[in-house]
């Protein structure tokens, strides 16, 4: 509302009439849903300091593609979203999972790596009618859990994961 003034063809808009045509733009966004999109995230991110380094909420058809994390609480994280899709996505050295689908389903993930993550590698929490394909995990569970290790499934149910390449985990199967 920095704008004060407007002018249109025959002369100037009066002060609280351009008031009133700001407000009614404004309502209709402020009940449509919020939806992000996020036509692609690439490169590396040090999350140093960070709990998160990549976190979409709510998110629908939002893609993440040559996405490299390290160092950060979880390296991404999707919660409550749907249609999403990941490819070629490595998460290192987080400090609790590499990878968190959280209540979200319905996305493809595809060319996953996880190492060295505390916890979980990949973890699926509330997560349903997921696919996954072409999963590397390696070396996480590294801390005392009875659940860490390469991909850890929590009430999650009806996902389809294949391809998966597991080695050296604290528990060596899926949890």
């Amino acid at each position: 509302r920095a704008i004060k003034r407007g002018f249109r063809p025959g002369g100037l808009l009066q002060e609280d009439k351009l008031e009133r045509m700001y407000d009614e733009l404004e309502e209709p966004l402020k009940q449509r849903p919020k939806a992000i999109l996020i036509e692609s995230i690439e490169g590396a991110i040090d999350a140093s300091g960070d709990a998160r380094a990549v976190i979409l909420t709510g998110s629908r058809f939002s893609a993440l593609r040559n996405v490299s994390t390290s160092n950060g609480d979880t390296g991404i994280e999707l919660s409550s979203g749907d249609r999403n899709r990941l490819v070629r996505v490595a998460a290192s050295n987080h400090s609790i999972n590499g990878i968190l689908l959280s209540s979200s389903g319905n996305n493809s993930l595809s060319d996953l790596s996880a190492r060295n993550n505390d916890v979980c590698g990949v973890a699926l929490d509330t997560a349903f009618l997921n696919t996954l394909t072409s999963v590397t995990v390696a070396d996480n569970g590294t801390v005392p859990s009875p659940t860490g290790g390469g991909a850890c499934l929590n009430h999650a149910g009806r996902n389809r994961i294949s391809g998966v390449v597991a080695t050296h985990n604290r528990n060596p199967r899926l949890w």
